[in-house]
């Protein structure tokens, strides 16, 4: 997370899995087995193991 931007990384070992699919819902791209994505916004935390975005 840099200033008001998070960036994402989706990795798979799957050969079932295409993680680029799951990129391109938030504006990213890549890989099969590798991709990532930057939305804006900041993660705050929210509890133990929870997180929620900030816009």
């Amino acid at each position: 997370q840099e200033k008001n931007e998070i960036k994402g990384s989706i990795r798979t070992e799957s050969d079932d899995v295409d993680v680029s699919q799951i990129a391109s819902l938030f504006g990213g791209g890549g890989h099969k087995k590798a991709s990532g994505f930057s939305i804006p916004g900041r993660l705050e935390r929210t509890g133990e193991g929870s997180w929620k975005i900030i816009k």
